[in-house]
Protein backbone atom coordinates (compact mmCIF):
# COMPACT_ATOMS: atom_id res chain seq x y z
CA UNK A 1 0.00 0.00 0.00
CA UNK A 2 2.66 2.17 0.25
CA UNK A 3 3.19 2.66 -3.52
CA UNK A 4 -0.20 4.54 -3.69
CA UNK A 5 0.69 7.21 -1.05
CA UNK A 6 3.54 8.21 -3.72
CA UNK A 7 1.02 7.70 -6.58
CA UNK A 8 -1.53 10.18 -4.63
CA UNK A 9 1.36 12.59 -3.95
CA UNK A 10 2.46 12.35 -7.82
CA UNK A 11 -0.92 12.70 -8.74
CA UNK A 12 -1.32 16.05 -6.32
CA UNK A 13 1.80 17.74 -7.35
CA UNK A 14 0.65 17.11 -10.87
CA UNK A 15 -2.39 19.18 -10.18
CA UNK A 16 -1.05 21.32 -8.12
CA UNK A 17 1.52 22.71 -10.38
CA UNK A 18 -1.19 23.05 -13.06
CA UNK A 19 -3.40 24.79 -11.01
CA UNK A 20 -6.83 22.80 -11.31
CA UNK A 21 -7.00 21.59 -7.95
CA UNK A 22 -11.07 21.96 -6.73
CA UNK A 23 -13.48 20.70 -3.96
CA UNK A 24 -16.12 19.51 -4.35
CA UNK A 25 -19.20 19.63 -2.60
CA UNK A 26 -19.40 17.42 0.52
CA UNK A 27 -20.33 13.87 0.58
CA UNK A 28 -23.18 12.30 1.91
CA UNK A 29 -22.19 11.00 5.64
CA UNK A 30 -22.33 7.18 5.70
CA UNK A 31 -23.91 4.82 8.28
CA UNK A 32 -22.19 3.85 11.85
CA UNK A 33 -20.56 0.24 11.38
CA UNK A 34 -22.89 -1.01 13.81
CA UNK A 35 -26.07 0.03 12.36
CA UNK A 36 -26.62 -3.54 10.87
CA UNK A 37 -30.37 -2.38 9.37
CA UNK A 38 -29.33 0.86 8.34
CA UNK A 39 -31.73 2.56 10.22
CA UNK A 40 -29.62 5.33 11.71
CA UNK A 41 -30.62 4.13 15.12
CA UNK A 42 -29.20 2.36 17.55
CA UNK A 43 -31.26 -1.27 18.25
CA UNK A 44 -29.84 -2.64 20.81
CA UNK A 45 -31.44 -5.91 20.74
CA UNK A 46 -29.74 -6.57 17.67
CA UNK A 47 -26.69 -3.88 16.89
CA UNK A 48 -25.37 -3.93 21.06
CA UNK A 49 -23.23 -6.33 20.67
CA UNK A 50 -21.21 -5.69 23.78
CA UNK A 51 -24.13 -5.59 26.00
CA UNK A 52 -23.50 -2.02 27.18
CA UNK A 53 -26.51 -0.56 26.26
CA UNK A 54 -25.57 1.79 23.61
CA UNK A 55 -24.25 1.74 20.06
CA UNK A 56 -20.18 2.31 19.29
CA UNK A 57 -17.39 1.04 17.45
CA UNK A 58 -17.09 -1.59 20.02
CA UNK A 59 -20.48 -3.16 18.41
CA UNK A 60 -18.67 -2.79 15.14
CA UNK A 61 -17.94 -6.94 13.82
CA UNK A 62 -16.53 -7.68 10.53
CA UNK A 63 -17.29 -10.93 8.43
CA UNK A 64 -16.69 -14.46 10.07
CA UNK A 65 -13.20 -15.72 9.50
CA UNK A 66 -12.62 -19.20 8.25
CA UNK A 67 -12.64 -21.72 10.88
CA UNK A 68 -9.23 -22.31 12.77
CA UNK A 69 -7.34 -25.34 13.25
CA UNK A 70 -8.24 -27.67 15.84
CA UNK A 71 -6.75 -26.96 19.42
CA UNK A 72 -4.85 -29.50 21.38
CA UNK A 73 -6.39 -32.38 23.42
CA UNK A 74 -7.12 -31.22 26.68
CA UNK A 75 -6.14 -32.75 30.33
CA UNK A 76 -8.77 -35.90 31.58
CA UNK A 77 -11.14 -34.74 33.11
CA UNK A 78 -12.28 -35.71 36.91
CA UNK A 79 -13.97 -39.14 37.60
CA UNK A 80 -17.57 -38.30 37.72
CA UNK A 81 -20.45 -39.05 40.20
CA UNK A 82 -21.41 -42.39 40.63
CA UNK A 83 -24.41 -43.49 38.74
CA UNK A 84 -27.94 -44.63 40.01
CA UNK A 85 -28.32 -48.62 40.86
CA UNK A 86 -29.37 -49.88 37.28
CA UNK A 87 -32.81 -52.74 37.42
CA UNK A 88 -32.70 -56.14 38.37
CA UNK A 89 -31.75 -58.42 34.95
CA UNK A 90 -33.74 -61.10 33.99
CA UNK A 91 -33.62 -64.77 35.42
CA UNK A 92 -30.65 -66.79 33.86
CA UNK A 93 -30.85 -70.48 32.19
CA UNK A 94 -30.32 -73.10 34.41
CA UNK A 95 -27.27 -75.07 34.70
CA UNK A 96 -25.79 -78.38 33.95
CA UNK A 97 -26.33 -80.66 36.72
Amino acid sequence: MRWMGWLLVGVRSACQSSGSISEGPPGADGLPCWDLDGNGACDTATEDMDGDGACGVSDCQGPQGPKGDPGDTGPQGPQGDVGPQGDIGPQGDVGPH
